[in-house]
């Protein structure tokens, strides 16, 4: 692209040709180039099709480097709707641009004329989320469902679907509904980016199903996981827990010695690497590591 730009081959494409290359850049996670390509685009006369789209390219990378009022701004700025499918990734991203800004309510009512396209199966997500979020649990539930128990073609809409029985799993324990918060989370893969919050989710909603017993058994599956994850953390607690309210005190306290023990070793590990960074060559051994 660079090559047939100097070379005057696209003169009567340059700003479709600019608009790409900040696409290109944005794409490879290179925002600060991009954003001034799109600047640039937006400093002269462009199409207004042109001057949307490059709008909306601002609007993601701020949205995905934490400026939600910036990404606001440039969302307000796009005049049409834009074509094809970037129309619903824009709606979505304005819903998403919204719940960043604590916005729940308004991100619903942007989020209701949902199509089904490709991007449908997040807007429902969102629009679950933020209608939970926003006071109607009744509502929001209903749509995190249907993302719940959507058949799926793909890993990214595996993830997905887990992602949306976790989130209605941890609003129904909100309510303490155990049996149904039971049904969602048994919904979430065990080998996934989601597992290990469903599973201590599944223990604490077996606990309000007054089956502790039964907790037991996804808590001391997840005790098996690094420490590093929280949710291995709270498990090293709940199992004590289970074991104490099922009177099992000897087990309780054990499992309290065991939890101490796991920690202490791991704030000793966060000790030794925090000398190591202070020590000089620790960048120098990362690099050797992984050049």
């Amino acid at each position: 692209l660079e090559v047939s730009t100097e070379l005057a081959r696209i003169e009567h494409h340059a700003a479709e040709a600019e608009l790409l290359s900040g696409g290109l850049y944005l794409s490879l996670g290179l925002h600060q180039e991009a954003t001034r390509i799109f600047d640039r685009l937006l400093a002269g006369p462009v199409p207004q099709s042109v001057s949307d789209r490059a709008y909306f390219y601002l609007a993601r990378i701020g949205y995905q480097r934490g400026y939600y009022a910036e990404a606001a701004r440039s969302l307000d700025r796009i005049r049409a709707p834009l074509a094809g499918k970037l129309e619903s990734e824009r709606r979505l991203l304005a819903s998403n641009v919204l719940m960043a800004q604590g916005r729940y309510v308004e991100a619903a009512g942007a989020l209701q004329a949902t199509t089904d396209d490709d991007w449908a199966p997040y807007a429902r997500f969102n629009l679950g989320v933020a209608l939970v979020r926003a006071g109607d649990p009744v509502q929001g539930r209903r749509w995190l469902e249907s993302v719940g128990t959507m058949p799926v073609r793909d890993d990214e809409q595996r993830a997905l679907r887990d992602r949306a029985n976790l989130a209605l799993g941890f609003s129904l324990l909100q309510e303490q509904a155990g049996e149904p918060a039971i049904a969602a989370l048994s919904r979430v893969r065990l080998e996934g980016p989601f597992s290990n919050r469903a599973l201590l989710g599944l223990g604490w909603a077996e606990t309000d199903a007054r089956r502790l017993d039964r907790a037991l058994v996804p808590w001391l599956e997840l005790r098996e996981g690094r420490l590093l994850d929280a949710s291995v953390q709270e498990s090293f607690l709940a199992v004590p827990y289970a074991y104490a309210k099922l009177a099992s005190n000897g087990q309780a306290a054990q499992q309290y010695r065991f939890a101490v023990d796991a920690y202490a070793k791991e704030a000793q590990r966060i000790d030794e690497s925090i000398a190591a960074i202070r020590e000089a060559g620790f960048l120098d051994a990362i690099l050797a590591a992984a050049p």
